[in-house]
């Protein structure tokens, strides 16, 4: 299951110059402590109001920031706060927040800077390390190089998870500065022993009956670690810095991501006490409705952590479904498919479709994973045989989707081992749109 990130349709109000900053070192962009409102600022899942606070961090009034529904909400900016980025700029924001409510004492909430571009497409999402809300203003900090120049950024605090009725927290002198240069380069990462050599793969049919190829990755270009989301593009980094699903993994493609003889490595291992977990995405935030997604695969045995190769929806919203192929815990155990009954939310969870087929074998050595999503319908496929497809049709999701190949620690609640360590080795991901009316495989 997909931890609920990255929610909100953010934006925030004051237009940059990049002209301006190029001739500063480090450039003020925006600073807001809400003495005089908060209607640059928009609640998702959440009321929006300005309240007389006498530990204001700054000034008299913060913004308080309560839930509405689901299990995550946020403050966002309602236009980009960066109306057009420097290429060579470092962005960095600050946030002081502080819990609203009882209820919110000890949940987390995060600082998120979005970068779109200019036509709104995500391209990065960068996440600050958590702050646990308590009674007294804590500050939130994150930074992030642009990707490209003519982008925008947006910001938002959000609290990602575990969010029920009445929580809410207090924000105040929230922030934005760019400073050029850029931060210097990534330092020579430690190499990753290479695996054994891979066997030739099954050809794959270039174009399935009924499928319009969507986009192909066989990863022939190698990236050390730490470079892949140069190479390959930012939106494959996927989740940056936030917890995984379980709340005992982060996720950090810079040290977990890489690529070496043709394969892409996820490498799940723990620094510092620190389980380091990834969920690259093979078109970035882009979604699709309906398609076929084929990942050829393969992974050690690593106890402790699982995978769910997944569609979720780009509104990330819940409620809108969830398809998974393959899931299952990395303990060296065959694999299942499922898809969560679209519009069946409540208490904080979702019904399932019965049908949830199992693979016949693990993935110890390579395999081809195939989801097949059409109107009605969802159908898993192992190595091109059909293992499972989904029993009720009207639960079948139909909003747009993504695909993300998410590695992280497992759901069961136990702690993970110490020394646990491992690769998963993805040598090709393919994807096809579906035509409505035309046969499907």
């Amino acid at each position: 299951m997909l931890i609920l990130v990255l929610a909100a349709l953010v934006a925030g109000g004051v237009v940059f110059s990049p002209g301006t900053l190029a001739r500063a070192a480090t450039t003020t962009i925006a600073s807001e402590s809400f003495e005089t409102g908060v209607g640059a600022w928009a609640g998702w899942q959440a009321t929006v109001s300005r309240v007389c606070a006498s530990n204001a961090p700054s000034g008299a009034y913060v913004a308080r920031v309560m839930r509405a529904s689901g299990s995550a909400y946020s403050i966002d900016d309602r236009t980009p706060t960066v109306a057009s980025t420097d290429a060579a700029a470092t962005y960095a924001a600050t946030a002081s927040v502080a819990a609203a409510s009882a209820s919110a004492v000890g949940k987390q909430v995060v600082l998120v800077l979005r970068e779109n571009t200019a036509a709104g497409t995500g391209v990065k999402w960068t996440t600050s390390a958590p702050v646990t809300l308590a009674a007294s203003y804590q500050r939130l900090q994150v930074a992030a190089a642009a990707t490209a120049a003519g982008d925008t950024i947006e910001v938002y605090v959000l609290q990602a998870r575990n969010a029920v009725a009445g929580d809410g927290f207090y924000v105040d002198t929230i922030t934005m500065a760019a400073s050029i240069p850029a931060p210097a380069p990534t330092p020579t990462p430690t190499p990753i022993p290479a695996p054994a050599p891979t066997p030739t793969p099954t050809p794959t049919p270039t174009n399935p009956a009924g499928w319009t190829p969507l986009y192909t990755q066989d990863f022939t270009t190698p990236a050390a670690l730490g470079q892949f989301g140069r190479i390959y593009g930012a939106a494959w980094n996927g989740y940056a810095g936030l917890r995984d699903t379980s709340g005992q993994g982060t996720y950090a493609p810079d040290k977990v991501l890489s690529v070496h003889d043709s394969a892409l490595d996820i490498y799940l291992h723990t620094e510092n006490g620190v389980h380091l977990v990834a969920a690259p995405l093979p078109n970035g935030y882009s979604g699709t409705s309906y398609g076929r997604y084929s990942v050829r695969f393969r992974t050690d045995v690593i106890p402790g952590y699982k995978i769910a190769f997944l569609m979720w929806p780009t509104s990330d919203v819940w409620n809108d479904g969830e398809i998974d192929f393959p899931e299952g815990n990395l303990g060296g155990t065959t694999f299942y498919g499922a898809s969560a009954i679209a519009g069946s939310y409540g208490s904080g969870r979702m019904s399932w479709d019965p049908a949830k087929p199992y693979t016949p074998t693990n993935a110890a050595s390579w395999h081809t994973a195939t989801t097949e999503w059409t109107p009605g319908s969802v159908a898993y496929y192992w190595d091109g045989a059909l293992i499972g497809r989904t029993a009720i049709p009207s639960g079948v999701p139909t909003k747009p989707m993504r695909w993300t190949l998410q590695a992280e620690t497992n759901l069961d609640g136990v702690a993970v081992p110490a020394g646990s360590a491992g690769h998963i080795l993805v040598d090709q991901v393919r994807a096809w749109s579906y035509t409505p009316g035309t046969p499907a495989s």
